[in-house]
């Protein structure tokens, strides 16, 4: 099991990033109830669970990095990094500008964000596929290497 990650506690997969798992591993998806959330937070209306013990392998673009948060911490994830996230957590999505609302977070290179609440961990990608800048093949562009490399955790 992952290291700090309680065994009966599911973790929730952002579109795209489920590549494998153990036949231990059950995958279902799931439709966020909070319209807001899946819409303004890049993961999407649907969710895959993942529930059991086994191996789950994600893609993600760089490296992944597992934040442990313990009950009552509290941590913000911008919404293009989000792979992975404990299913029983809270989160909600707001603007990453402290101050200055919408036009401080726009010009300051911010924008939005999930802010999560433990206890669970969360698993964040260290770069956005948009910020890619082409490095990812197209059917029309030439076939270059892929920066996209994958994680595994376990459930």
């Amino acid at each position: 099991t992952l290291e700090g990650h309680r065994e009966n506690d599911d973790l929730l997969v952002t579109g795209g990033a489920y590549v494998a798992s153990d036949n231990t591993v059950k995958i279902t998806t799931e439709v966020q109830s909070r319209l807001g959330n899946s819409l303004l937070s890049g993961t999407g209306i649907f969710l895959l669970r993942a529930s059991g013990r086994g191996c789950l392998a994600c893609a993600a673009y760089g490296s992944v990095h597992k934040y442990l948060l313990r009950a009552g911490e509290k941590r913000a994830v911008d919404n293009g990094h989000l792979v992975a996230w404990t299913a029983s957590m809270n989160y909600s999505v707001g603007l990453g500008g402290r101050q200055g609302g919408f036009i401080s977070s726009v010009s300051s290179g911010e924008g939005l964000m999930c802010f999560f609440e433990g206890p669970g961990v969360i698993f964040v990608q260290s770069h956005k596929a948009n910020t890619l800048g082409g490095t990812t093949p197209t059917p029309s562009s030439p076939r270059r290497a892929s920066t996209v490399v994958g994680g595994f955790v376990g459930v």
